[in-house]
């Protein structure tokens, strides 16, 4: 896992070229040691390195083993983190990018996701970009700007930007450059009802190749995008946040598709929490191939108030038949679902997360004082370990009402695998855990709904932070929430 960040160098300077000399002059980066996992000390605008990576193995489509303890038909008990609604009711979901042969799922099939009832479109945009707009023309739905980083400067608390449907190019390495407020966030989104898709061609533009920048910004939210295809030569992230520039607080990201990111090189991740990045929520998004992981939060200083909840991710071979500047290895895979480190407090709830190496991984870092908790995720087909606890996050970390099926190892605690069962025994954690087939529609074609009959479903514990599924039907519709993204 290589990793680079340089404000400072060469690798910016095509992305900021409309920046401040402020800007320019930043740079950022960690102090961090994790000699555990190989990682030696970061400075600015130098590498860390980790050689933990496995070889490709072959995913195991079923696992009949059964539930960890006695499933009880009543309810689970409540758990009750902060509440932490705001916008989730007000989000369209969106569907699946256009079919191109570099979007396609385990199956070589477009993934689907359900499309909302589309409302009118001028109560909720102010501002315009499209794929055929240009950064001359007003902003408006009849003349919209092109870019990203020309037209985010333009938002002011409360406003939304809309991006029209089509495929984007040449927007790599963009610098978000407006806040909002608590109670009046900017909003860059999908325009109601239509498809856009922001294809990075893997660093064609340059060095540069993240999607998203933030640095320096607060209160804002990213809703129903595609990104698909970026990468660059510094292993950094498709949606990179962190605070080199400033304190990167309340970023919203939901209802959003990311394909296809990273190079084998560098291994970046779909999205990227880094040096003290405060108070984000990743809602309802759906990861597919990454050369990293879908989430990484590491980095020192630590973030804090990650909150991770109904999102979908899916391992596999990238697909680099149309690789360009950044090499593309044609046998790169994703080897996590989440990596967690230099994050002090971490909510992670009903994710699924099939076909990595490690579906969550607490093994990285120095900032390990949590609390980390886990619960409600359904977690397939690891072929290391579902979950791993190093030994200085375990004091901190808690687990439970999580699904398991096909993994080499359930949980990798402090070492060594042990079952889910083996787990509840020596731990307080996992007491509720399920560990059986779930019974997925088709994971095949990356349907990841449940069957009728799934031993997963009502088997989670009830949450207040939010009471919808990924496809914002609501929870519970049986005894108790489901187990995963999905509620059946």
């Amino acid at each position: 896992m290589t990793k680079y960040f340089n404000f400072a160098s060469d690798r910016r300077v095509h992305a900021l070229l409309c920046c401040s000399a402020a800007v320019l002059l930043s740079a950022c980066g960690g102090g961090t040691t994790d000699t555990g996992n190989a990682q030696p000390t970061q400075t600015a605008a130098t590498a860390f390195h980790s050689d933990t990576n496995k070889a490709a193995a072959t995913v195991v489509a079923t696992d009949s083993s059964t539930a960890v303890t006695d499933q009880a038909s009543a309810a689970p008990a409540s758990d009750a983190p902060a509440d932490d609604t705001r916008l989730l009711a007000t989000s369209a979901a969106v569907g699946a990018p256009t079919a191109t042969s570099d979007n396609l799922d385990l199956a070589g099939n477009t993934p689907t996701q359900a499309l909302a009832v589309t409302p009118d479109a001028t109560a909720i945009c102010n501002y315009y970009i499209a794929p055929t707009g240009s950064d001359s023309g007003a902003g408006t739905l009849a003349s919209p700007w092109k870019t990203v980083n020309y037209a985010s400067a333009k938002l002011s608390a409360g406003k939304t930007l809309c991006a029209r449907g089509g495929t984007y190019y040449k927007q790599a390495g963009n610098i978000w450059h407006s806040s909002g407020t608590a109670t009046a966030p900017v909003t860059f989104k999908n325009y109601p009802g239509e498809k856009p898709v922001f294809d990075g061609e893997w660093g064609d533009t340059g060095t540069s190749g993240d999607f998203i920048i933030f640095s320096g910004n607060s209160h804002v939210v990213v809703d129903g995008i595609t990104a698909q295809r970026y990468a660059d030569q510094y292993g950094n992230g498709t949606i990179d946040l962190h605070n080199g520039l400033g304190p990167v607080d309340d970023i919203i990201i939901q209802n959003s598709t990311f394909i296809d990111n990273g190079s084998h090189t560098a291994q970046d991740h779909h999205i990227y929490l880094a040096t003290g990045t405060t108070n984000v929520t990743i809602r309802n998004n759906l990861f597919i191939r990454g050369a990293g992981s879908a989430i990484q939060a590491y980095h020192s200083p630590a973030s804090n108030g990650i909150k991770i909840y109904n999102n979908v991710m899916i391992g596999g071979t990238l697909k680099c038949s149309a690789s360009r500047t950044n090499y593309c290895s044609p046998t790169a895979r994703q080897h996590w679902g989440m990596i967690i480190g230099d994050a002090k407090g971490t909510q992670i709830y009903n994710n699924t997360i099939y076909g990595m190496d490690y579906g969550i991984d607490f093994s990285y870092g120095t900032s390990t004082t949590g609390p980390y908790v886990v619960k409600n995720n359904l977690i397939v087909n690891s072929t290391s370990a579902g979950i791993r606890v190093a030994s200085a996050y375990a004091p901190y970390f808690t687990s439970d009402y999580n699904g398991f099926s096909g993994n080499a190892s359930d949980i990798n605690w402090k070492g060594a695998n042990v079952s889910a069962a083996q787990f509840a025994v020596t731990t307080t954690n996992e007491r509720h855990a399920v560990k059986a087939n779930p019974m997925f529609v088709n994971a095949a074609a990356s349907d990841f709904h449940l069957a009728a009959g799934s031993p997963m479903i009502d088997k989670a514990t009830a949450m207040t932070l939010f009471n919808t599924d990924k496809d914002g039907v609501l929870r519970p519709r049986g005894l108790a929430f489901d187990i995963g993204a999905y509620e059946k």
